[in-house]
């Protein structure tokens, strides 16, 4: 409300028209808004105060605040720098680690594959085994009756010699054998030492991230609990801003030494004294005092 609204408004009040509801709401609304302002003008200036003896309690409680703020916000800093290496070390070693079980997996894969073909390479070869026995032992049933029937020498011989064939290649068969069956063996022994490493390096690895987790939980928790008191300390730096800022706004028209100190925001004061008149209308027309 400017001069002529209120003369205005006092010439309406002559004729019974008062609007007191409006007239409060209205001063509410300034009266806020100049609390605000008060509030603003201690925030920028109260630093500028030391020396100002009128401002004395809300500033020196406000240098105390703000050197615990900022100590506060240099711990924040260290743990958050903390937490951020704890972090990549963190990452850094489960990386590593599945990176490594990445690699016995690899291997151990190629190892059941390479065990896996043996296998069946056995089997083929207990085939094999099987038709030359069966080969030999008719073989030597045919030598048998050709005695028995008194058959020419040398086609019992040639039999003879088949037979010694068939048994050299089944002795080499069953030598093959017992070399696939300790291959296959051996394999077996890499494939229960390769999973036997990776049970052991996952427990490892569980028990390496559980103690960092529990690091990484209380840091957190200690950031919480460091921003939760700034927080409060910065409550109370509200009520001392708003104090210095009236002790400001109210001195600054009689007091040369305010002048000088608040002279970088006269124009923003004048604001704020526009807003106290304007209260002090609103309250008169409303017939509050």
């Amino acid at each position: 409300m400017n001069s002529t609204s209120y003369a205005f408004a006092q010439f309406l009040k002559m004729f019974g028209i008062h609007r007191k509801q409006a007239r409060l709401n209205d001063s509410a609304q300034e009266l806020q808004l100049l609390r605000e302002g008060e509030h603003l003008l201690g925030k920028t200036l109260w630093q500028d105060c030391e020396d100002y003896e009128p401002t004395d309690t809300p500033y020196w409680h406000l240098r105390q605040l703000n050197n615990k703020v900022s100590e506060l916000q240099q711990k924040i800093t260290n743990l958050s720098d903390d937490l951020a290496e704890a972090q990549h070390q963190k990452q850094s070693s489960t990386q590593n680690t599945r990176a490594r079980h990445s690699e016995k997996e690899t291997e151990r894969i190629q190892l059941i594959g390479k065990a896996e073909e043996l296998t069946n390479e056995k089997q083929e070869l207990a085939g094999q085994a099987k038709q030359l026995k069966d080969q030999y032992e008719g073989l030597k049933l045919k030598i048998k009756v050709l005695r028995e029937e008194n058959a020419d020498t040398s086609v019992i011989e040639k039999q003879v010699a088949r037979s010694e064939q068939l048994k050299s290649e089944f002795t080499a068969l069953k030598q093959k054998n017992v070399t696939l069956m300790s291959q296959i063996k051996a394999l077996d022994t890499d494939i229960d030492r390769l999973e036997g490493e990776a049970r052991a390096e996952r427990g490892e690895f569980n028990n390496q991230i559980s103690s960092p987790s529990e690091d990484l939980n209380k840091a957190n928790r200690d950031l919480s609990n460091l921003r939760s008191e700034i927080g409060l300390l910065q409550s109370q730096m509200n009520q001392h801003y708003s104090e210095l800022g009236n002790i400001l706004f109210s001195q600054f028209k009689h007091d040369r030494d305010c002048r000088t100190i608040a002279k970088s925001q006269k124009h923003f004061i004048a604001i704020l004294a526009a807003l106290r008149r304007s209260i002090e209308w609103n309250n008169d027309l409303a017939e509050r005092h």
